[in-house]
Formats: structure tokens, sequence, C-alpha cells
């Protein structure tokens, strides 16, 4: 297949785990052929998104949540009106830029932080140094309940994490 000039969606030697689409539960990342049995498959995947579906259910006024690597690779969601690639890698940004405030003012390690806008509430958590937790809210969302659930569900997808680091490692340098 001859080179069309366009940036690879995933990188060389790469298959996708499934198709990119907004449907919730997908995941996009992309491995190595061999590295289902190297980062314990779908299993962690099906974990994570039974996390964030749980909250959901928990706290009303969530519109979704995504979990993504410190990398800013997509590790699962569960939303609708976001393309989920693009959003891991903002999020990540996100979760960077926020640890180095945190540090640069000496408020120590990070564990979340809360946007506001004008139409409802980003709230990012670390998810120990590997990854973060996004969650979508509306206007309406009680910010006290998410904090309130959300301590669990982080708890849960730190079991989980160094299996989203052993993947993101695992992709082939382009």
């Amino acid at each position: 297949m001859a080179d069309s000039g366009l940036p690879r969606r995933h990188p060389p030697g790469a298959r996708p785990l499934a198709e990119q689409s907004a449907r919730p539960g997908r995941s996009f990342f992309f491995r190595p052929a061999d590295a289902v049995s190297q980062v314990g498959g779908p299993e962690v995947e099906q974990r994570t998104l039974a996390h964030l579906r749980r909250l959901r259910q928990q706290v009303p006024g969530i519109g979704g949540s995504m979990v993504a690597t410190s990398e800013g690779l997509l590790v699962t969601h569960d939303m609708l009106d976001l393309e989920p690639g693009h959003a891991a890698a903002v999020i990540a940004t996100t979760l960077s830029v926020v640890r180095e405030a945190a540090r640069l003012t000496s408020r120590g390690q990070l564990r979340e932080a809360v946007v506001h806008g004008t139409t409802g509430y980003l709230a990012v958590f670390a998810v120990g140094a590997e990854a973060a937790l996004a969650v979508f809210g509306d206007k309406d969302l009680n910010v006290g309940m998410l904090h309130y659930q959300t301590r669990e569900a982080v708890r849960h997808l730190e079991k989980d994490a160094h299996e989203f680091r052993r993947f993101a490692t695992s992709l082939p340098v382009p």
C-alpha cells in the first residue's frame, strides 16, 4: 500500500483492538498483535468500563467518563458526544499541566482538578502516576457526591493502572 502522505492513525505494526466509533465502551487502543497476552487483555478494559458505568449510575448528572493513560492513550470510555481518542489526549495534557501547577505551588501530589464551565463540569482525577479518570458532568452535577463516589472508583482503577502503563510502553516506536 502506497504512503498517502496523511498521518497514520496508529503506530506501524499495530492493529486496532476495536473499530473507532463513538459508541460507549469501545476502546481505541492500538496494540501490537501479541500484546493482548502481555497486558491482561480485554479483561482490564471491561473492569474499567464497569467502574465507569457504576459511577454514572451512582451520581446523577454525569454525562460521560473516560480513563486515559498519562501518555494520552484511551483505555476505555462511557460517553457518546465526544471523539474519545482526541479527548484522551487532551485529558492527559490537562493532567500533566495540573500536576505541574500543584508541584510548583507546593500543594503536594495531585488528586483531582475540577473545571466549572457555563454548561457543566469536567473533573479529572489522578489514577496513580499511570492514568487519569475524566468525568463530564452537566450543570446540575452534585460535585460533592461525585467526589465521594469517585474515591472508590479511583482505588479500583489504581489496581489495574500498571496494566495501562505496560500497554503504553509496549507500543512500537515509530
